[in-house]
This record gives structure tokens, sequence and C-alpha cells, in this order.
């Protein structure tokens, strides 16, 4: 909860300005909500979006940053992305900024078509006789 002016907060007399955390002046310190989880989508399973709205409390900006990759859009703390290309992207990290210049941020990968669970079957090939087993 902030405080927008004098007053009782949680049992306690505070002066304007203190939010918990800290002392704020013209905004609120930008918070993260939650943390950004890394994304997973499917291959070719269309476009995407991702509000990184929500994981900030008091941004009023906000930046994503290395560059995207081409064809997706970062626009006002929304993320959209195609899924054209399989590929780990990233680490990408989400800044949020409120009126202060106060910020906090958040780092995540976006996988595309590439899973943890994912199995590959190794075989090998026999010298001696040329069978081939799965290991």
């Amino acid at each position: 909860m902030a405080s927008i002016g004098d007053g009782w907060i949680d049992g306690a007399w505070v002066a304007s300005g203190w939010i918990p955390g800290g002392w704020a002046s013209g905004g609120l310190v930008p918070g993260l909500v939650g943390s950004i989880s890394n994304k997973t989508e499917d291959s070719n399973s269309g476009t995407h979006q991702y509000d990184f709205t929500v994981n900030f409390s008091g941004a009023t900006s906000f930046t994503i940053l290395p560059a995207i990759e081409v064809g997706w859009t970062f626009i006002a703390g929304v993320l959209t992305i195609d899924t054209d290309a399989d590929g780990v992207f990233g680490p990408f990290t989400v800044t949020g900024t409120n009126v202060n210049g106060d910020t906090d941020q958040n780092a995540f990968f976006v996988n595309v078509g590439v899973f943890a669970g994912d199995l590959v079957q190794l075989t090998v090939q026999s010298t001696v006789d040329d069978t081939v087993e799965p290991i």
C-alpha cells in the first residue's frame, strides 16, 4: 500500500512520500510484482504477446535490451513475438521506470521450439557386426 499524503499505514503514522521499501517523491518506486519467467512456445504457432506492465508497480515506461529479434515488437511494455524461427533467444532484460527515473528490471529467455524436456535418441553403430543400437 502506498501513501500519497500523511496518514496511517499498517498501524503506524507515516509522512507523505513514504512507500513500503523506501521514500519516493512524485511517484512510486517501480518494483517487480512478480518475476518475469522464461517464455516457451511451439514452432510455427503464430504470434504471442507478453504484457510486462503487470510485472511492475509504479512504472510509467518500459525498455528491453538487447535488441529483440527481427519481426518482434516491444511497445509500451508489451512484447510480441513470432514463432517462425526455432531457438533460445535472450537473455532479454525488461526495465520499468517511474516518473523520477527510478528503475527495476528482470531478465528472461524466449524459447521457440526448443524445450528442456525434448528427448534426443542417440545410436551407436557396431564396428564388429554393423548393427545399430540405441544408447
